[in-house]
């Protein structure tokens, strides 16, 4: 939600694993290296394919999925957005996604996310149908601006 730039205050990260065996012992060894170190209890059998997560409790709680809805990490890889960590290219999911994931929950926190996704996307639609001299509208408002400072 965050990453799409809808803030809303959370108490968990929400991660969708890719479930190949070499990504999972990856990922328990970094998560292992977090906090208290709980995830060294998780092995690769823990990680069926089948809905529902997996709880880490740190100092905030980490849900691992790797199936959600009946979709997986391979369903949403090719339109997720990423962020660059360090040397790591992180996915996240894109507001149709989300709005894909939230939109039939009974929760209300998962509607006002629906919601708030589905302003996003109003907001960039207009945005983009406004008109756009490109370039050139960058060189004339630099030229507004300088001409403004000269009296």
């Amino acid at each position: 939600m965050i990453m799409n730039g809808f803030v809303r205050s959370t108490l968990d990260a929400d991660l969708l694993v890719e479930a190949s065996p070499a990504n999972l012992e990856n990922l328990l060894a970094t998560l292992g290296n977090v906090g208290e170190g709980w995830a060294r209890e998780l092995t690769l059998a823990d990680f069926e394919l089948r809905e529902g997560s997996i709880r880490i409790a740190e100092h905030f709680d980490i849900d691992l999925f790797v199936q959600i809805k009946g979709l997986r990490y391979e369903d949403f890889a090719s339109e997720a957005r990423s962020v660059q960590l360090q040397d790591r290219e992180i996915l996240f999911l894109n507001p149709e996604q989300i709005i894909r994931l939230k939109a039939d929950s009974r929760r209300e926190k998962d509607q006002l996310d629906v919601i708030a996704m589905r302003n996003l996307l109003q907001e960039k639609r207009a945005e983009q149908s406004k008109p756009s001299l490109g370039r050139f509208g960058t060189l004339l408002r630099g030229a507004w601006a300088l001409l403004r400072g000269v009296r």
